[in-house]
């Protein structure tokens, strides 16, 4: 992909789809679907893997939108995908985009994301660079778990939170929490953090658009 300047839209829609990425993957990796149904392609140069499901695909059109809708607004702070196995929650993938000028300037103008013309500050190269490092550390961490054959993945959340009160969805994977500045990173309010070994992913740091990440893996 060449260097070119976009648009506020634009750098939207380039992280709603990388996080739909992101999503698959995990979701392939610990088998939450059957591998089977999945097509590998190539991403940013890395060979990934997108469901085949008419009602997968429709769920995630759907999550990818309402995303969107969040940014659009400068109210998406942090978004969560926990694994299950054996009903007991193993594996949260943590995103937090705080401290992102895009987000802020859009939380107080929600009219900039019409603005129409490219800017040398969202730049192509920069913001594709980001996000590969950041899908390459994902993708190698998870890769290096060792997972046992009788442990068994079978259900996940997706749990967003945002800066204010707003209706996402019914759909009982998808949980809305309003953002409290003083609740801890981690989705999990009621657990000690002894029973959870966090792992840092790579950050992305461009100023306009921050994401800390990290993998925790809870103790049964």
């Amino acid at each position: 992909m060449g260097s070119e300047n976009l648009t506020p839209k634009k750098v939207i829609t380039t992280l709603s789809l990388f996080l739909r990425v992101i999503i698959e993957q995990i979701w392939y990796h610990f088998e939450i679907y059957p591998k089977e149904s999945f097509r590998p392609y190539t991403f940013y140069g890395f060979r990934v893997f997108s469901s085949r499901h008419p009602g997968v695909i429709s769920y995630l059109d759907q999550l990818e939108l309402q995303l969107q809708k969040l940014m659009e607004r400068g109210i998406l702070v942090r978004v969560f995908l926990e694994i299950y196995e054996n009903k007991k929650r193993k594996y949260s993938f943590g995103f937090s985009f705080k401290s992102s000028l895009l987000f802020e300037q859009l939380e107080n103008d929600t009219q900039f994301v019409k603005f129409d013309a490219s800017t040398d500050i969202f730049n192509t190269f920069t913001l594709v660079n980001e996000l590969k490092s950041l899908l390459f550390s994902i993708i190698n961490v998870y890769s290096g778990l060792s997972i046992a054959p009788s442990e068994q993945s079978d259900s996940f959340k997706v749990l967003i939170s945002s800066s204010d009160d707003v209706h996402l969805s019914t759909d009982g994977n998808w949980i809305l929490e309003k953002f409290s500045p003083n609740q801890p990173t981690i989705s999990v309010t009621d657990e000690k953090f002894r029973d959870i070994d966090f792992q840092p992913l790579q950050d992305v740091n461009l100023g306009y658009l921050n994401i800390k990440s990290y993998l925790a893996v809870h103790s049964n």
